[in-house]
């Protein structure tokens, strides 16, 4: 294994500086012109839940808030955020940012450095394996900019925050040879396995089921000495597991003696990889994306959630590496278990062009109590993991050719590079989305209008507007009906026809009577519409008889105590 010449810190620093500056020019560009009322990303929704996340756990510091269970959101059944995505791991980091700057600007920065953490991650292991910087530095690229990483920076930041799966595997290497003692492993081990909980406890789950897969992949494919140190590390991998949930037990107890708002309404079938991904780009690829829209449509999901395209490119650069390295057990070990990867990513059906057919091991997982939970296209991230490194590889391997090499792996990058195109109607690319809250929202104002703890129905309804945002703007001043902290809809509001009707669907039979009932039964003493994105509802609202007020942007309908 060769040595890199540079530095080995002063390589990782000036790879990281690197990665961050492309992370900037690609993402961030639009957000640095208004850093505190813009959000990197699309669609608002998401991002207005982890602003509100931001929030949260800076007053969970101060005291002021219980750490999952929350009754400022579908009060006044309240809400059990232990089963959201209210990355606690980094928001508590990021705390002195957001009391120093807010949570726009700190989301921001979380949102900028994720692509750059998971490069620099991934370089470091990749520079583990093959001794090369240059390698290293393609597969930093491949991973921290892959298909998966873009599309997570749209409007997951607990999914884009990946940057731990990398360090993992590193630390197994670093065990495996020695250079780390039993207890300092098992010790950052869990640390790491901490921090990912922490960030988002499905990608905990499924890098336990992938890093199981691993292993076993290891064991079978060693023989002698080297058999032996993967299976030593069994029992240590083991302890930093049980050392781990310990130390994670509150939040564990919390999440399985409380209720899971969410229990019935997820469907882990429909956020499967369309086989047709692989080859076809989404919108947020640059080159065939326009082109192909009207195919990609087609997939199952949403655009979020379209993860697994590799480019024309990529799958050739995987063949040359194996036709390469096929005496190597290491490319062995990647391309199994990228294939593994690729096999759970499909979920628990077949789908091409978004038909489902073939059923596939996956459906075996939605009989496990929590990975029933996990979106099967979101494992899609350890693919491109395993095809970075296995590239880094290839490129690190002696032989002729090596400028050729190194270009396909630059025309790979090409063929992934994310769009900058605008998006329809709004004059913005995909990277930036204003988060403006009314004025009413304004602290003084609120406090003028509305009673602390009063609770309010704010259209528009759940992800459909920035409702989070607004309440979280206002440092939790008023509870509200309703709210986004998931997916679906939590169990006590499903269970209101009208609620449907909130989120776009058609009304019930007896609207106004329905709209009554929602109303008295969660206690609704304010309705906050804004005339602007909730203005289709307004008829339904002025079925109450109450004459509205315009104040600060929002249509306030006080309703009889």
């Amino acid at each position: 294994m060769r040595q890199p010449a540079v530095p080995s810190a002063l390589s990782a620093a000036l790879a990281f500086a690197a990665y961050l500056v492309a992370s900037v020019a690609l993402f961030g560009r639009e957000v640095l012109e208004r850093p505190t009322s813009t959000v990197v990303g699309s669609f608002g929704g998401d991002q207005s839940f982890f602003l509100w996340s931001l929030v949260h756990w800076t007053r969970v510091l101060g005291g002021d808030e219980h750490p999952f269970l929350t009754e400022l959101i579908y009060a006044p059944d309240g809400f059990n955020v232990a089963w959201s995505t209210t990355i606690p791991g980094p928001a508590l980091v990021a705390a002195p940012l957001t009391l120093t700057v807010g949570p726009v600007a700190t989301y921001n920065v979380l949102a900028l450095l994720a692509p750059a953490l998971s490069a620099l991650t991934a370089f470091l292991l990749a520079r583990r394996l093959t001794g090369s910087t240059p390698a290293a530095l393609a597969a930093g690229w491949l991973f921290g900019f892959s298909t998966y990483t873009v599309g997570q920076t749209l409007n997951h930041l607990n999914l884009a925050l990946v940057w731990l799966l990398p360090l993992a595997v590193l630390l197994v290497l670093r065990r495996r040879d020695g250079d780390l003692g039993r207890r300092a492993f098992v010790a950052l081990l869990a640390l790491v396995l901490v921090g990912q909980f922490l960030t988002f406890p499905e990608v905990f789950a499924t890098m336990s089921v992938i890093g199981a897969a691993a292993f076993a992949v290891g064991v079978a494919l060693s023989t002698g000495r080297d058999r032996a140190r993967i299976v030593a590390l069994g029992p240590e991998i083991g302890a930093a597991y049980v050392v781990a949930l310990v130390a994670l037990s509150p939040y564990l107890y919390f999440m399985l003696a409380h209720p899971n708002p969410i229990e019935e309404g997820l469907a882990p079938g429909f956020y499967s990889v369309d086989l047709e991904n692989l080859v076809v780009p989404t919108a947020v690829t640059a080159l065939g994306g326009e082109r192909f829209a009207e195919r990609s449509a087609r997939f199952t999901g949403n655009l979020t959630e379209q993860l697994a395209y590799l480019g024309p490119i990529v799958p050739l650069l995987v063949v040359a590496a194996m036709v390469t390295l096929r005496r190597r057990r290491a490319a062995w070990v990647l391309l199994l278990v990228g294939l593994v990867a690729l096999l759970a990513a499909l979920g628990p059906r077949l789908v091409v062009a978004g038909e489902p057919g073939l059923r596939l091991p996956w459906s075996l997982a939605l009989e496990l109590p929590l990975l029933r939970y996990a979106l099967p296209t979101r494992i899609v991230v350890f693919l491109w993991l395993a095809v970075a490194l296995l590239v880094a590889l290839w490129l690190a391997a002696p032989g002729r050719l090596r400028a050729v090499r190194a270009l396909a792996v630059v025309l790979a990058a090409v063929t992934l590079w994310p769009s900058q195109a605008e998006r329809p109607a709004t004059g913005r690319t995909w990277w930036s989305t204003e988060m403006d809250a009314p004025a009413l929202f304004d602290d003084a104002r609120v406090r003028a209008e509305l009673e602390q703890g009063e609770t309010a129905l704010v259209l528009p309804f759940g992800f459909l507007g920035e409702s989070m945002w607004w309440q979280a703007s206002t440092d939790m001043w008023f509870r509200m009906a309703g709210g986004y902290a998931a997916s679906v809809l939590p169990d006590p509001y499903a269970a209101y026809p009208i609620v449907r009707t909130f989120l776009g669907g058609a009304a019930p039979p007896d609207a106004p009577g329905e709209l009554r009932r929602f109303l008295r039964d969660k206690g609704v003493t304010v309705v906050l519409l804004e005339p602007r994105r909730g203005g289709a509802l307004r008829p339904l609202i002025e079925t109450l008889e109450v004459t509205p007020r315009l104040e600060g942007g929002m249509l306030v309908y006080d309703l009889p105590r």
